[in-house]
């Protein structure tokens, strides 16, 4: 149950942004409900907002829109404590580094494909990193709901206690192998590098595997977004 009381206890610090689809606000309601502070709706979407609040025991401040669905959700993000208490316990399949990119709605489009494929763990640099603006939430829209978020100081130290708790460190670089089809392992952490630079020199002496996603030789290479989501559909099935 959510309050307004709940709702002055949240982080002065966790930035607030606003989801405008259906299928975000249930995405929220559904994996986050503790995120959403408000909700605007026309009169004539009552009902349908009645029922999904009711569903999942949600009580937040409501209104009445004239220009359609609104909600103000907050947006948490975690730190090196956080990470390191969730590799205590039980370890994902996968978990998604993201190496220092730079634009936010690539950001957004990571943090989507990351949820598709069942990835729920993303760990950033603090610094020289995109943050989550409203571009990255218009972007993801819901899919943020269902992804935990880990800003760290140095990532590369994070990537090294990832694979200190045994997780093969994959790596998205040219020149690499073609097929990620062909290795699977118990725990992996895919890291993926920034738009322009790649994967950084640092980051690369974590690297156990690197792959490079074959394509017609036309151009280099695909935008990190779309690069990531192809190789999570190899890397989590």
């Amino acid at each position: 149950m959510i309050d307004k009381k709940s709702n002055k206890n949240k982080s002065e610090q966790d930035p607030v942004f606003y989801i405008d689809s259906w299928s975000a606000l249930s995405d929220f309601a559904k994996s986050s409900p503790k995120s959403i502070l408000e909700i605007s709706a026309p009169r004539k979407d009552e009902n349908r907002l009645h029922k999904l609040l009711t569903d999942r025991n949600i009580s937040v401040p409501l209104s009445v829109s004239a220009k359609g669905l609104s909600a103000k959700v907050r947006i948490a993000t975690m730190d090196e404590v956080a990470l390191t208490k969730r590799l205590s316990q039980d370890l994902p399949p996968v978990i998604l580094v993201i190496d220092h990119i730079t634009d936010p709605r690539n950001f957004g489009a990571i943090i989507r494909s990351a949820a598709f494929f069942g990835v729920s763990d993303v760990v950033v640099a603090k610094d020289r990193q995109a943050p989550v603006t409203q571009g990255t939430i218009d972007t993801c829209q819901g899919a943020i709901a269902f992804t935990s978020i880990y800003r760290v100081t140095n990532i590369s130290r994070a990537v090294k206690e990832i694979k200190d708790q045994g997780f093969w460190v994959v790596g998205a670089i040219l020149g690499g192998e073609k097929n990620a089809k062909a290795v699977k392992f118990d725990h992996t952490c895919l890291v993926v590098g920034s738009e322009d630079k790649g994967i950084s020199q640092s980051m690369k002496k974590n690297v156990d595997v690197a792959f490079e996603i074959a394509g017609a030789n036309v151009v280099d290479s695909l935008n990190v977004s779309v690069a990531t989501g192809i190789m999570l559909s190899q890397l989590c099935k």
